[in-house]
């Protein structure tokens, strides 16, 4: 099949010096990184106020009715069910699953913590010693115990099941404690609203110092979590609002604070497990996401107008819940889908650089402009790097999860074998056997939808059938199973372009693999349940051109399993990208010119600032490295990462899926 799409529009010179130069802003709010569908529930009972939702022991969600005084269930179906109506004035506040899994939530009215079981039969209540205190915030601390605030009276309590309260009061009086969470460090860590800052207490009761926000005492921080970066994010939501907030606790005092772009007025955080955070902002009545390099990358408005949502979590279901205090639903985000960047070794869901000189193995573990780290993985002699990919810890009931890269090695003779990877540190290895090489590995995207990477094989080598063949990895590491997808004889000219794992996007839903033959011809096979279900043509490009495929990625950040094709003219220098949807080429771009006469080659695709976007890493002849981050087809920002000379060589071999 021929077509005639045109491979870029208006190519256009913009010089080998742009790599190490800032072309544009970077972007405060990437394109949305997924399309979103919020379903609102409606509350049976009108004006009920609902606060705070968490996930309960039965499986189902919890939240409270502050307003007329009750405590509900929703199921991930979104059926809700109210249990009977508290005592008038209670205005039950906030719900957590308890130490002894019963349900607990505080009366902010009554001054009480109340226990209740999944049938909404009250077990007990205890008065909180400090009359009037309105007990909120309340969390299950790394003791075992329940932990809350006292907003009236600036006191930080502690419950223990069958013995009764303490209360600390916080170090600046009148301080409106108003958040609080278990943090990484073993402590409790609470926010202060009316004084713009945050403190912690220890679970033997000694309050740690108290840090200030950078945006001063009308920060009106709100709420605190952890983020999968195992950091705290908070939100901040007074006078200075449109902020969100991060500690590293080994940095404190200081503080990261991230300004949207958009005014919000942010108020519950959650973490997801995508390397991202989810928080709701209750004056523009939206649900927004930032990612833990603190680029926002989404803004969902509720449907319901002035629904001023609050709590936020990520339900048994994978998907993000959240109260709506003035529009009285419980709305749903569609289930969170993970960013798994490419040869990612850390899992903070950006890429890195794995490098090779003359049998000597070092990683770059990248943060976005800058390295976060480097080291030597040592010597490996004899053998090759043929694959980057996270080959185990996913099961298909799992949900999403950041996942960190191994790497696939095969010798001379044909054996294979797995570096299960942990950041820098090579946590253990695996042989998978020795396959004829004539056999060779083509791709190791994810093509049957279990979480875990596949490896792609092709008969093609000297005296080969033709036969394309796939192991499918299970969560261990191991080779679950195998499948033949058919024969192209290597004779026909058609080749293995690259691989791109299970969704609905690019290749519709399923995993795909991208051809091409010796005219220029351009194919893709759609694969659903690890099967070939489907193929279509994508236009022809005739190598006479110049034009040759880089690779494949997701430029546009779509959740949903959109590929794109790099292209790059080795006569002249341009760079285009091809997107893809369906088994079609949607649209193309030119993207910027780089003459091969400066010396710079593309040397492999990855997310390297962690927004869910593919960039583009690049080398030049004397071993400069540079990079441009990519916002669909237009470069966002671009950074250099200083040179490494001649002798090492960018690993990108079946990286790029």
């Amino acid at each position: 099949m021929r077509n005639n799409h045109a491979l870029v529009l208006s190519p256009f010179w913009r010089g080998a010096g742009l790599l190490l130069a800032t072309l544009l802003p970077a972007l405060a709010w990437a394109p949305a990184a997924f399309a979103q569908t919020i379903t609102e529930y409606p509350i049976p009972t009108s004006n009920a106020q609902p606060h705070l939702i968490t996930v309960g022991p039965d499986g189902n969600m919890w939240f409270t009715e502050y307003n007329t005084n009750k405590i509900a269930k929703i199921t991930t179906a979104g059926v809700i069910t109210e249990c009977a109506a508290l005592a008038s004035g209670t205005n039950p506040a906030t719900i957590v699953t308890g130490p002894n899994n019963n349900l607990w939530f505080t009366e902010h009215g009554a001054n009480q913590l109340v226990e209740m079981n999944t049938s909404c039969t009250i077990l007990s209540t205890h008065t909180v010693p400090t009359a009037n205190s309105q007990p909120g915030d309340m969390t299950v601390g790394p003791d075992n115990n329940l932990w809350f605030v006292e907003e009236n009276t600036s006191k930080i309590g502690q419950f223990v099941i069958g013995s009764g309260f303490k209360e600390f009061p916080t170090t600046t009086a009148s301080a409106d404690p108003f958040h609080i969470v278990s943090g990484p460090d073993g402590n409790l860590w609470f926010v202060e609203n009316a004084v713009g800052k945050i403190g912690y207490i220890t679970t033997a009761g000694s309050l740690g110092p108290e840090y200030s926000i950078p945006s001063g005492a009308n920060s009106g921080p709100r709420s605190i979590n952890v983020g999968s970066d195992n950091n705290l994010w908070f939100t901040e939501e007074g006078s200075t609002v449109n902020k969100i907030g991060q500690i590293v606790i080994a940095n404190l005092p200081a503080m990261t604070e991230f300004t949207s772009p958009t005014s919000v007025t942010p108020w519950g955080i959650r973490s997801e497990p995508d390397d991202a955070l989810w928080f709701t902002d209750y004056t523009t009545s939206a649900i927004a996401r930032i990612t833990t390099a603190g680029i926002f990358t989404g803004f969902y408005p509720t449907p319901t107008i002035n629904s001023e949502p609050r709590s936020v979590i990520v339900g048994p279901d994978n998907a993000i819940w959240f109260t709506e205090q003035n529009g009285n639903n419980i709305g749903r985000i569609s289930p969170s889908i993970v960013f798994t960047a490419a040869h990612d070794f850390n899992g903070d869901n950006m890429s890195d650089i794995l490098w090779e000189n003359s049998g000597n193995v070092a990683l770059w573990l990248m943060n976005g402009k800058s390295t976060l780290q480097t080291g030597s993985l040592g010597t490996v002699s004899g053998w090759s790097i043929i694959g980057q990919q996270a080959f185990k810890g996913v099961t298909a009931a799992a949900g999403p999860q950041s996942q960190t890269a191994d790497i696939l090695w095969r010798d001379t003779a044909g054996d294979l074998a797995i570096w299960f990877m942990n950041g820098l540190t090579v946590s253990s290895t695996a042989g998978l056997g020795n396959v004829p090489t004539h056999w060779n590995v083509y791709g190791t995207a994810d093509l049957n939808g279990n979480g875990n990477g596949d490896i792609l094989w092709y008969d093609n080598g000297t005296g080969g059938s033709g036969t394309v063949a796939v192991w499918f990895m299970n969560s261990s590491g191991t080779v679950q199973s195998t499948a033949s997808l058919g024969t192209v004889p290597p004779s026909s000219g058609w080749t293995i372009l690259g691989d791109s794992g299970v969704g609905c996007g690019g290749v519709g839903c399923g995993g795909g693999i991208f051809w091409q033959d010796s005219a220029g011809d351009l194919a893709v096979w759609k694969l659903t349940g690890g099967q070939v279900t489907g193929s279509s043509g994508l236009g022809t490009v005739s190598p006479s051109s110049g034009w040759v495929v880089q690779g494949v990625g997701n430029f546009e950040g779509s959740s949903n399993g959109g590929t794109d094709i790099l292209w790059y003219n080795t006569a002249s220098g341009a760079v285009a990208i091809w997107t893809i949807s369906n088994g079609q080429v949607q649209s193309t771009a030119s993207v910027a010119t780089v003459p091969p006469s400066s010396g710079w080659k593309i040397a492999q695709i990855g997310d390297y600032n962690g927004d869910g976007m593919s960039d583009i890493l690049w080398i030049d002849g004397s071993g400069d490295v540079a990079v441009w981050f990519m916002n669909g087809p237009t470069i966002a920002s671009t950074a250099g990462y200083g040179s490494v000379g001649t002798s090492w060589q960018v690993q990108n071999l079946n990286a790029n899926n």
